[in-house]
């Protein structure tokens, strides 16, 4: 991302670099690695901390240069967008990396039936709802997602190989 700005003909290999390697290693993590272990989505953070790592030397890499080629005003306009990208990742930590509820590490397809079901709790009054995670009511929240990390299965190892 970096250098695709200064030097533009690197992003014709790049794209077909990653869009032969997309093909290859959704294959290989869906049907041929097993995995050891299941992160819950812990791994999530991770990966949004260092791609905004990323984004900003990206961003401060592309003001020096910038201001090297005397575009100064486009330079400013970098660093202006270095500042939202700061208030959009404090903005984001303030709204999810605080949370002590067992939701903060759910994987994305309960997260999806709990608020399912949270949604339909909110209409009706019951907590009654088709995903068969989330089947009791005589169940506080906690439980609930406690309950249903553990059950939980990668969708691609509960059905077969095609």
């Amino acid at each position: 991302m970096t250098y695709a700005v200064m030097a533009p003909v690197i992003l014709v290999p790049g794209l077909l670099f990653f869009a032969m390697a997309q093909v290859v290693y959704r294959h290989q993590l869906l049907y041929v690695y097993v995995p050891i272990f299941e992160s819950g989505g812990r791994l999530g953070p991770i990966i949004y901390r260092r791609t905004l790592f990323s984004l900003f030397i990206f961003q401060f890499t592309m003001t020096g240069v910038l201001f090297v080629k005397h575009a100064y005003y486009e330079g400013y306009a970098v660093l202006a967008l270095s500042v939202v990208t700061f208030a959009y990742k404090t903005h984001l930590q303030a709204t999810y990396a605080k949370s002590g509820s067992v939701a903060h590490h759910l994987p994305m397809e309960l997260a999806c039936a709990v608020d399912d079901a949270m949604r339909h709790r909110e209409e009706t009054g019951s907590l009654k709802t088709t995903s068969p995670v989330l089947q009791r009511t005589d169940e506080d929240d906690d439980a609930i997602l406690l309950r249903g990390l553990h059950e939980y299965v990668q969708p691609s190892l509960a059905g077969g190989t095609p």
